[in-house]
This record gives C-alpha cells, sequence and structure tokens, in this order.
C-alpha cells in the first residue's frame, strides 16, 4: 500500500464521511494535477513544472504517501534550477505509477 489514511483520520476526528468526502476529492482532483504535471514536462517549461508539482504535494503528503512526495521534492528542485529534463520525466513516471496504484487501490477499497 502506497498511502496511509492517519491524517486524513486526525482532521477527520471520528467522522467518516469526511474521510469518504477526502478520498472522493483525491480521487477526482489528483488524476487531473498528474495531467497538468505531464503536459508542463511535454513543453519542458520548467515554471509550469514546479507549479503543478508543488499542488500535489500537498495532497501526497496529507494521504502519507512518502516515495511520492520524495520525488515531489526532487522534481520541485530540478525545476527550480531548470535542470535536466530528463530527470524529471524520471520522476515522473515513478510518480505517476504510484499514483495511479494509489487511486485503484482507493476506488476498490472505498467506491467498491
Amino acid at each position: 500500500m502506497n498511502y496511509t489514511l492517519d491524517k486524513v483520520k486526525e482532521l477527520a476526528d471520528g467522522d467518516e464521511d469526511f474521510v469518504k468526502s477526502v478520498i472522493g476529492v483525491f480521487i477526482q482532483e489528483v488524476p487531473q494535477d498528474v495531467k497538468k504535471l505531464k503536459e508542463s514536462i511535454e513543453e519542458q517549461d520548467f515554471l509550469k513544472i514546479y507549479q503543478s508539482a508543488h499542488k500535489i504535494k500537498s495532497n501526497v503528503d496529507l494521504f502519507g504517501m512518502d516515495e511520492a512526495k520524495e520525488l515531489i521534492l526532487k522534481t520541485e528542485a530540478e525545476a527550480q534550477g531548470n535542470k535536466c529534463i530528463f530527470q524529471v520525466e524520471s520522476y515522473f513516471s515513478q510518480l505517476e505509477e504510484i499514483i495511479n496504484l494509489t487511486i485503484i487501490e482507493l476506488e476498490v477499497k472505498y467506491k467498491g
């Protein structure tokens, strides 16, 4: 499992509907954010790469996705320095896989 709901449940303070709502927002919004990040990488627009990665970071942090968060931090650092697009692409491919697997797991567990 690539995620934990500890932070979400702490925020929910026992409200299971809140937990399901946050999961629903994650499932709906994060794929759109990942798509924007992918488009920014294809355009080699480091500012947009940074902005897109930064937006995803809070969600992966909330869901305890430490490996994904580390990839986001590395992506942000590369983008801030206008460094290597190939390195950014490598981070993205790993990040996309983790996020896609997490979304599938969440959909199966909370929507199925």
